[in-house]
């Protein structure tokens, strides 16, 4: 025998489905609150990152504090060495004569040129190891040699050595001086004046 079933509720009458729940609005709660302790994790970790670096600059920071005040000190108290100043100054001395030299032996224009280039060539040519010149002036007939020697013997017995050239032997030293340095060493002044027409 067939049973037929009657639905007498109307569907205006069915209740609708609503999603604000208490089950619902637990779980919205429990998803914000995991969410809240993710994002807080992540912000502990970077800071604890940021703290590390920051002690890193700040240990970084206080040891080249340290070394700029310890080369400030070296600084202040650091001396000059006057041997070394008076090396520099002769050094520097010497360079400017050497230009001067220079220049006066490579003018064209100069009438005596052929007379500075073979004086100092012979002094080259008679060059005497325990002899260093620091000045040589020619100055129309005259000649005037500045230097230092290892002793006061080596000035007399390099002179010798002029018999032979061809300015300078048989010439007078109108001026002949030995001098001791602070430095110990021997200086000494040499002047020759040359017979005119020969350096022409």
């Amino acid at each position: 025998m067939n049973k037929f079933r009657i639905n007498l509720l109307k569907d205006e009458l069915v209740a609708v489905q609503t999603w604000l729940t208490l089950t619902n609005v637990v779980r919205i709660w429990v998803a914000f609150l995991s969410l809240l302790i993710v994002f807080y994790a992540v912000l502990s970790y970077q800071n604890s990152i940021l703290d590390d670096n920051y002690n890193e600059l700040r240990k970084k920071k206080v040891q080249l504090s340290n070394q700029l005040e310890q080369y400030a000190e070296v600084i202040e108290t650091r001396v000059e060495n006057p041997r070394k100043v008076n090396q520099l100054a002769k050094m520097k001395f010497v360079f400017q004569n050497k230009q001067i030299l220079h220049r006066q032996l490579t003018d064209r224009t100069q009438v005596r040129v052929s007379g500075f280039a073979d004086v100092m060539t012979e002094l080259a040519t008679y060059h005497n190891s325990e002899i260093s010149l620091s000045q040589v002036i020619i100055s129309d007939d005259k000649v005037s040699m500045y230097g230092a020697a290892r002793n006061a013997d080596s000035v007399p017995n390099w002179l010798t050595g002029f018999e032979k050239s061809k300015f300078m032997a048989g010439k007078s030293f109108s001026h002949f001086a030995l001098s001791v340095n602070d430095n110990g060493d021997t200086e000494f002044v040499v002047r020759s004046e040359l017979e005119k027409g020969e350096n022409e």
